[in-house]
């Protein structure tokens, strides 16, 4: 006779501290049935600061669901490369999951420290490739980085120019590509 297993908050519990010591921020638990189980289901504990980057699962849909905490999942478009929707998602919110078509870009960042997903794909597990990632246009990398100096507290940004952000970035992104990708100020 097979047992049932149950997804308790001692459970998650244990998956969040696991994710707080991961230098990933996250740590999923399996939830298939054996190693022979063609499906994706997993349990994933996301931290605020996970690195995730923006990818898509060319031969599966995604389906999200979150059972505590607080997250956004970000969608882009392959053309421009720029966030064209922000769906939060939280238990008591509006929206408590979601379903992302096979070949979406999209990523997910926690907004509370001890969020966990339920997270279900079809068909076995394919790692991601090169051709499964995307690098947000420089603009965007630029815009992104604005708004967290600005939730920091560290920077007002209408005061970040360009050269600021070289600086802050260490020189790895030529001052004139800064420049040419600043976003234009709003009065």
């Amino acid at each position: 006779m097979t047992t049932h297993m149950k997804i308790t908050q001692s459970l998650l519990n244990n998956l969040t501290d696991q994710a707080k010591a991961s230098p990933r921020l996250r740590m999923n638990y399996d939830l298939r049935n054996s190693s022979e189980d063609q499906s994706q289901r997993m349990l994933n504990a996301i931290e605020p600061g996970s690195p995730l980057p923006i990818h898509r699962h060319r031969h599966s849909s995604e389906t999200v669901v979150c059972l505590r905490g607080r997250l956004v999942e970000e969608f882009y478009d392959d053309l421009e490369r720029m966030c064209t929707e922000a769906i939060e998602l939280s238990p008591n919110g509006p929206t408590v999951a979601l379903n992302i078509p096979a070949g979406q870009w999209h990523t997910v960042k926690a907004l509370e420290s001890g969020t966990v997903i339920l997270e279900m794909k079809d068909g076995p597990y394919e790692p991601l490739g090169p051709e499964d990632t995307l690098e947000p246009a420089l603009t965007t990398r630029i815009l992104q980085f604005m708004e967290e100096e600005a939730r920091s507290c560290s920077m007002d940004p209408g005061c970040i120019t360009p050269e600021y952000v070289y600086r802050m970035w260490g020189g790895k992104v030529p001052l004139e590509e800064i420049k040419l990708a600043f976003p234009a100020r709003r009065e």
